[in-house]
């Protein structure tokens, strides 16, 4: 979901601007689904993608489209040849996911 908030009036309340669900990958053939959040660490060594959506950018283009850039948490958060929590060893290798939606 997006939100805005007019900053001039202070009492008005945050109005909802678009909503769309982030399953239409379940069917893509890219098994690659979106994931809920946990805080259940998900970078072991046999599981190393767990892609988590997080907004990260919002553009309009020239028609007035909203242009939502769909970034991955979790493979931001695991990093490339990156130390493991559970050893001193560098053998974490993430996999960063992400999309581009147009509303």
């Amino acid at each position: 979901m997006i939100y805005s908030l007019d900053l001039r009036d202070k009492d008005k309340p945050w109005v909802e601007e678009i909503s769309f669900p982030l399953n239409y990958r379940n069917n893509d053939g890219s098994d690659r689904p979106w994931n809920i959040w946990t805080t259940e660490y998900k970078g072991t060594y046999y599981h190393r993608e767990y892609p988590t959506p997080l907004i990260a950018d919002i553009e309009f283009d020239n028609a007035g489209n909203m242009l939502i850039g769909i970034m991955d948490l979790h493979g931001s958060q695991n990093g490339y040849y990156n130390y493991t929590l559970s050893t001193t060893a560098k053998d974490d290798f993430g996999t960063l996911l992400g999309d581009l939606a147009s509303c």
